[in-house]
């Protein structure tokens, strides 16, 4: 796959980067994947100058630095090719892994708009549909979900305070696909902190860890 550079923006809230910066950043990311786990203390947070991501995905764990936002879109990218996109802490696409997918559609059936997930908000609701398109094999796939929040605790070192659990129950027909989507958010700060989501049908679930740092 040839390697793509997302359009890169300067952001007034959190940090993103340049292209120029993109050899430093490669450097670490590097030196971070060397050893076999990567844990995230204050000291490894407060030394970071730009938005990042802890990923577990592919049987591997590395960092990912946030690039650019589009409106509610987050592109996170690493050294390797690879890239994700997230809305509110929900993947919904992914690229250069061995099992990509890109999320075309969702519509939330439920009358109650002000919590819609497809425009990454959090609320109870019992008819979400999302269509994807997979890789590995080519695929379109439709999931229908339900959504469950409740109070929690947060399981990063950023947050002492209360967040939100939230899970997402979801299930297709094609492969016999179903399982629990996981996402812990701060409603506080409205961002997300932790997701353990499955973004495919043939690869295991994704684990990621959210850290933004503000200008």
């Amino acid at each position: 796959m040839n390697k793509i550079f997302p359009t890169l923006l300067l952001l007034s809230s959190c940090g993103s980067i340049s292209l120029s910066e993109i050899p430093v950043i490669t450097s670490a990311i590097l030196n971070d994947i060397d050893s076999s786990e990567l844990s995230i203390t204050k000291d490894f947070y407060n030394a970071r100058k730009y938005s990042f991501i802890k990923v577990f995905m592919d049987g591997t764990v590395s960092t990912m630095t946030l690039s650019s936002i589009d409106q509610d879109k987050y592109t996170w990218i690493n050294a390797f090719n690879e890239s994700i996109v997230t809305m509110n802490g929900v993947i919904i696409e992914t690229n250069g892994f061995a099992k990509d997918m890109s999320q075309i559609e969702c519509k939330n059936n439920f009358m109650n708009q002000v919590y819609d997930f497809c425009k990454g908000k959090y609320g109870q609701s019992d008819n979400i549909s999302q269509t994807f398109l997979l890789s590995s094999p080519k695929a379109m796939i439709e999931i229908n979900s339900r959504i469950k929040t409740q109070a929690g605790q947060s399981p990063t070192i950023i947050h002492d305070h209360d967040i939100s659990y939230i899970q997402q129950t979801f299930k297709t027909k094609i492969l016999d696909w179903r399982g629990t989507n996981e996402f812990w958010y701060d409603p506080i700060e409205n961002l997300p902190i932790k997701t353990l989501q499955y973004y495919h049908p043939m690869a295991k679930p994704a684990e990621i860890e959210f850290y933004f740092i503000f200008e």
